[in-house]
């Protein structure tokens, strides 16, 4: 009889609102927004980390961190939220309220979403879509019409949907009985800094971590590394937080979302911090980068701005008992991302442009014929 036993990567007594794997049988849970699952590989793998990178100016990747801890308050996890540069307070109750018994799709889709000042700190999402050319829905080509959505898998079945990825509207905000019952832990800078251990905020943080790591699911840090996160050689202190994080979430059922603004640390001092920003990327899991149209220092062509905010570029997706990523897009899908933030909803699709010759027909012949005075060519 052989001694040889075949290991299982699976967690016992999974908590609700979770589910297995199609790739590898690892247990996932949501983030809250069906189509950013898709491309996570279903979604968050338990004992896992998720670093988003922030836009810059925008606050589209503060809008995903809502979906994750309103999407863990209607599981009825146990939620952390962690913030150094605002009242979190603020933060839980602009949340979403659920829409039930309906896909994301089922959503009317009635104009973009303009978020209020105290969400942005001010400052303006992007220009909203103007009418014209997009203002009615667009003929694909049949070159297109055979690209899936992201979240087209996610859309058959509302009864999969209520028990694993809520529908949530952004008009309206999360109820206050359900945050009552909800088992909600906020800390704050004055928590982080009344820490008995550690040396910095960093250090700090993963110490009061550690007290409550059998309390916790859910951990949502937003905007790590700010001008906030203190002490002396910042980024290398941010480095070996990440690392530790990592180690100390393994193999429990706590899963993290933390956004990270990068734009801080392109120059800092006349140094360039792009090498120890990718060795920062590869401590997580997992790494994605939201990168808003309004907020970019690149030029994009109208036909990308007319019909999208802005681009998701996948950093490295999870990767769990495997060399490969554990995502069924293609890789060309998985590096032609786009988002739309409506009024209602946010939704991630792989985008096309149009048809070359869209706009060719609106715009008048030119003459083809010499000495031609009228406005057709064939009129000697």
């Amino acid at each position: 009889m052989s001694g040889f036993r075949r290991t299982s990567t699976r967690v016992r007594n999974a908590p609700p609102g979770t589910r297995a794997s199609t790739h590898n049988g690892q247990i996932l849970t949501s983030t809250g927004v069906a189509s950013f699952d898709e491309i996570l590989g279903g979604g968050i793998p338990l004992g896992r980390t998720l670093v988003v990178k922030q836009d810059r100016y925008t606050g589209y990747s503060n809008l995903l961190m809502k979906y994750f801890i309103a999407e863990g308050i209607e599981l009825s996890h146990d939620v952390t939220y962690i913030t150094l540069d605002s009242n979190p307070e603020d933060f839980i109750l602009e949340l979403p309220a659920t829409v039930e018994n309906k896909a994301a799709t089922e959503i009317e889709e009635d104009s973009d979403y303009v978020p209020s000042k105290q969400t942005l700190s001010g400052r303006n999402m992007g220009a909203l879509r103007t009418p014209g050319r997009n203002s009615d829905k667009m003929s694909i080509a049949w070159r297109y019409q055979s690209l899936p959505k992201v979240s087209e898998s996610f859309t058959n079945s509302s009864k999969t949907m209520s028990t694993y990825c809520h529908t949530f509207d952004l008009t309206k905000q999360i109820d206050k009985s359900t945050l009552a019952k909800a088992n909600i832990s906020l800390i704050n800078r004055e928590t982080v800094e009344s820490a008995e251990q550690g040396s910095n905020s960093y250090e700090k943080l993963l110490s009061l971590l550690k007290t409550q790591l059998l309390q916790i699911l859910r951990v949502g840090i937003n905007s790590i590394g700010s001008i906030n996160w203190d002490d002396g050689d910042s980024i290398s202190e941010m480095y070996k937080f990440f690392y530790n994080l990592r180690r100390l979430v393994r193999g429990t059922n706590i899963v993290v979302f933390l956004t990270l603004p990068e734009y801080f640390y392109q120059s800092e001092n006349g140094k360039n911090y792009s090498s120890i920003i990718k060795r920062v990327e590869f401590a997580v899991d997992a790494a994605i980068e939201v990168e808003s149209f309004a907020g970019s220092t690149k030029f994009f062509d109208a036909n990308y701005t007319s019909d999208y905010h802005g681009l998701i570029h996948p950093v490295h997706i999870f990767r769990i008992n495997s060399l490969i990523e554990s995502t069924r897009l293609s890789n060309v899908q998985l590096h032609s991302l786009g988002f739309k933030v409506r009024r209602k909803r946010f939704s991630i699709e792989p985008f096309v442009l149009p048809p070359e010759d869209s706009d060719k027909s609106s715009k008048p012949n030119p003459s083809t014929s010499c000495g031609t005075t009228g406005s057709n060519p064939l009129d000697f």
